[in-house]
């Protein structure tokens, strides 16, 4: 039986190799770290495996890279985090690594790209930065399915009702104008026009939604979010609108528009932002963002770039 590593001990074992490489931390106490839990071994082992690989791999084709990397043995999300813990500056080629699924969607938008399509009954479709949609037309329904990222739609009239799936539901339209976004453990709805049925995954309709409403759909329950620091339809005029809104949560939505990885350092992710931003251009926000806060944008490589406190 294959053992499961949690994100949590695969970011601490990262650390400690970086550590130890910068001469900050001594063979005995990660001696000691490891022998604390059975976790940390397996980490500290799969972190070492994958800077072996990484080394293998310097001047491989970027085809091989990626088959590789996949076969490490981590999510793609864990491994993306682990390598930015470790401060590896990854080949840009290799980067280029979007899911079958995502290309085998009929619309989908690469990263940084925001796009309108026409649906074959009229209906409008916006997707946001690297999203990915199934079209699910029938003699009786429309559905599309959400695979990735963040749509919106404004719907025409027709007899078939017209819905939006996720792996935690499904938002039914009455004749309206929505946005839904997926995450790892939610999805959300937010309402410009008319009204919505949430149903959760089970199929149980759980409330009509009304224009102005923004919920969160967790595959159970739906919830309302009232406190917003983040304009969530804002994506649609390529904006980025925010309200005191932590640093960290700003810096994690840029992520979804830049290709590598961007990071805050946890003394700067308390920091509040306010104001209004162009999306098309993420490097102009950042050089912003260091001039209004007490921070610092530090250069790991084009990819790998952190926010820091300024010392």
């Amino acid at each position: 039986m294959t053992k499961i590593i949690g994100t949590a001990a695969l970011h601490a074992a990262a650390l400690w190799s970086v550590r130890l490489r910068d001469g900050r931390a001594c063979p005995q106490a990660l001696a000691q770290w490891r022998a604390t839990h059975p976790e940390h071994e397996l980490a500290w082992l799969k972190i070492s495996q994958l800077e072996a690989k990484l080394a293998d791999l310097h001047n491989a084709p970027p085809h091989a890279a990626r088959l590789a990397l996949t076969q490490s043995g981590l999510s793609r999300r864990q491994l993306l985090s682990t390598l930015a813990s470790l401060g590896i500056a990854v080949p840009a080629a290799w980067l280029a690594w979007p899911t079958l699924q995502h290309w085998q969607a009929d619309f989908h938008t690469a990263k940084g790209e925001i796009r309108q399509f026409v649906l074959p009954d009229g209906s409008e479709l916006l997707l946001n930065s690297d999203s990915a949609v199934v079209l699910q037309y029938s003699a009786t329904e429309r559905q599309l399915l959400l695979r990735s990222g963040e749509i919106m739609i404004q719907t025409v009239s027709d007899s078939r009702p017209l819905s939006v799936r996720t792996p935690h539901g499904r938002f039914v339209a009455l004749g309206t104008h929505f946005a839904v976004r997926l995450r790892e453990d939610e999805s959300q709805l937010a309402l410009t026009m008319g009204q919505i049925a949430i149903e959760n995954r089970h199929g149980q309709r759980l409330r009509i939604a009304q224009a102005g409403e923004v919920w969160r759909l967790d595959g159970e329950n739906a919830l309302p979010q009232t406190q917003l620091n983040i304009d969530p339809t804002a994506w649609q005029q390529r904006r980025l609108i925010l309200d005191n809104a932590r640093l960290d949560t700003v810096l994690a939505e840029l992520a979804r528009y830049r290709t590598g990885w961007l990071r805050c350092d946890p003394a700067a992710a308390a920091l509040k932002v306010s104001g209004v931003f162009v999306l098309d251009d993420t490097q102009q926000i950042l050089n912003t963002l260091a001039a209004a806060l007490p921070i610092q944008v530090r250069y790991r490589s084009d990819y790998w770039v952190t926010i820091e406190l300024k010392t």
